[in-house]
């Protein structure tokens, strides 16, 4: 058995950052550490995190002194003004890419544009990039969603940045036969759709392809639909014990793809566990 590792898997440099930024803290450890939610969308990292002594809270009422790390998700105003209040020292790891999204939805909504943010509604990126672009702002999933919402004359678009490129563009299409003023800003990942690219052209070429990263990863989820396209026996896992063996019944190339948030040294120990119990075959 021959297995086959993308050689953009695993952590990007913004998950890279927060980490760095975080795991100094807790080492340096002169107050508390929190993180408003989880730091990265990985259950081991996350784990080990609060192994060192992070404090992951839901609320910022939790948090009475301390310092407080932002995660790379970012965080909105509101979360900032709160800290200062309480003088609660803040520790800013927003990813660099998701904070230019921020500041482009707050430009657009001081202009008068209604911002349309082409995402998944419920992932952290997008509520908070919602909080800059306004109340009057839409998060469509897909271009078959703006046709449950009102598109007025002029509007600005922006991306979650772990957005499919043909997802993006496919809805900017049809957004453009709607409005009569369209600004838009580039907001995707260049990393992430390297990433994409890499791992497509791995599962045309392997029996089966294994994604690992957190069930809750928005960028691993698409990595997971993306290569289940190009080969249908495409599994997404959080540790070499999803594994099922069926899977790999009779299969003689195995690709290994991960999301952003997942260490390399889980990704190494999976595939060290592929060949260990198949003996190299």
């Amino acid at each position: 058995m021959e297995v086959l590792v993308a050689q953009k898997a695993g952590f990007c440099y913004g998950v890279k950052r927060a980490l760095s930024l975080a795991y100094e803290a807790l080492k340096e450890g002169q107050e508390p550490l929190y993180s408003l939610g989880p730091l990265i969308h990985n259950p081991q990292v996350v784990k080990d995190l609060e192994g060192n002594g992070l404090k992951i809270i839901e609320d910022m009422s939790q948090i009475k002194k301390g310092a407080l790390v932002i995660r790379s998700h970012g965080a909105p105003a509101s979360v900032f003004t709160e800290a200062q209040n309480k003088k609660i020292n803040i520790l800013d790891a927003t990813c660099p890419t998701v904070k230019k999204v921020q500041e482009y939805a707050e430009f657009l909504r001081e202009e008068g544009y209604q911002v349309i943010i082409i995402g998944d509604k419920e992932h952290p990126e997008v509520k908070v990039i919602e909080e800059y672009a306004g109340k009057n702002s839409i998060v469509i999933r897909d271009k078959t969603e703006i046709s449950q919402h009102i598109i007025q004359e002029r509007i600005g678009v922006v991306a979650q940045t772990t957005q499919p490129g043909a997802n993006f563009l496919s809805a900017l299409s049809e957004l453009l036969k709607i409005a009569k003023e369209i600004k838009v800003f580039n907001t995707l990942c260049t990393s992430t759709e390297a990433r994409y690219k890499e791992s497509v052209e791995l599962a045309r070429k392997v029996d089966v392809m294994l994604v690992i990263g957190g069930r809750a990863s928005a960028n691993t989820a698409h990595l997971t639909h993306l290569c289940r396209q190009e080969q249908p026996h495409t599994f997404q896992i959080e540790a070499a014990d999803d594994i099922e063996i069926p899977w790999l019944d009779g299969k003689k190339t195995i690709g290994i793809t991960a999301g952003a948030s997942t260490p390399y040294w889980l990704i190494e120990d999976i595939r060290e566990k592929l060949l260990s119990k198949f003996d190299g075959q």
